[in-house]
Parts: structure tokens; sequence; C-alpha cells
């Protein structure tokens, strides 16, 4: 009886978390992590921009320090609409501020015993906090000029901007 001895195969495997972190075929893994990346790239540079509320001026609706993102494609094929919150860029300060429209293009607007008169009828809104403290004598917007301010009116801005200014809708 012969006995033939069988080299012993050194099998060497990865560690645990080795396997974890890049699975059992690494260039699929690798393959997967580029596609997200690029995704990414393009959703956060076409599509979508984060924004950190600071300040009060959108409460009750936007607490101080909440991260939302706001939609650059939301008016490729539409207006922005009434009750809209939008992001804005404010030229002389280089920044982003969420407001909420409230007049639209070639609308009389005025505010005035701390309500907001749109072609002189009160504009119901439920989502305010405060009232204005100032009065607005009525003025007329001009074609892609739109009205808005902030939901906490007692401390908002008003501001008239043009719709170049407007820079998509927020989300969430």
């Amino acid at each position: 009886m012969t006995t033939e001895t069988e080299p012993i195969q050194a099998t060497t495997r990865s560690p645990m978390w080795v396997r974890f972190v890049v699975g059992k075929r690494p260039i699929i893994t690798l393959l997967r992590v580029l596609v997200l990346v690029l995704l990414s790239f393009l959703a956060f540079r076409y599509w979508l921009i984060p924004i950190r509320v600071t300040g009060n001026s959108m409460l009750p609706t936007y607490k101080n320090g909440s991260v939302n993102f706001i939609n650059q494609l939301a008016y490729r094929r539409q207006h922005p609409q009434r009750g809209d919150v939008v992001g804005v860029k404010m030229s002389e300060q280089g920044v982003l501020l969420l407001k909420r429209v409230l007049g639209l293009p070639g609308e009389t607007v005025a505010v005035a015993n701390g309500k907001v008169f749109i072609n002189g009828q009160n504009l119901k809104e439920t989502y305010t906090q405060g009232e204005p403290p100032w009065r607005v004598a009525e003025f007329t917007l001009q074609p892609y000029e739109y009205f808005v301010i902030g939901d906490n009116r007692t401390i908002s801005e008003l501001h008239r901007k043009d719709e170049n200014d407007i820079i998509g809708r927020v989300i969430f």
C-alpha cells in the first residue's frame, strides 16, 4: 500500500473587514463606487443645492440650522407660483436665501396693517408668523419680477427679485 501525500494548497483569505468593504469582486465594487461618485457629482453640480438655514426669517416653516435642498431644475419648464419657497440670490451679499413667493409678474402689491395685498385683495396666509412692522405703498411688479419675503414677518425683509435671481424651489 503506497500512500502519496498531496501537497497542501495554501489558501490565503483576506481578513473579514476587507471582504466586507470590497466584497468578493473588488473590480465590481470599484465600478459601483465610481458610478456613485459620478452620479453624486452630477446631482450636486446641476440639480440640487444644499442650503443651511441661518436665522429665523423663515420660521415657523424652516428652523434655524436645518438643511434643505433647492431643485435647480424646478423652473426650467414653468415659472414660480405664489406660495413656493425658493432659493434667491442676493447679489449685493453673494449669498443664497430662502424666501416665499407672494407676488407674481404684473401684479400690484401693497403691505398695510400687517397684511399683504395682491391686486387689492388680502392674501390669506396660514404659514406666517407675526405681522410685518412696516408699511409698503402699492407698487406694480415688472415682467419677470417677483415679490418674495420670509415667513417670519416681524424680522424678514421684503424683496423685489428678477426671475434670474430665483435659483430654484426648495424640495425639503
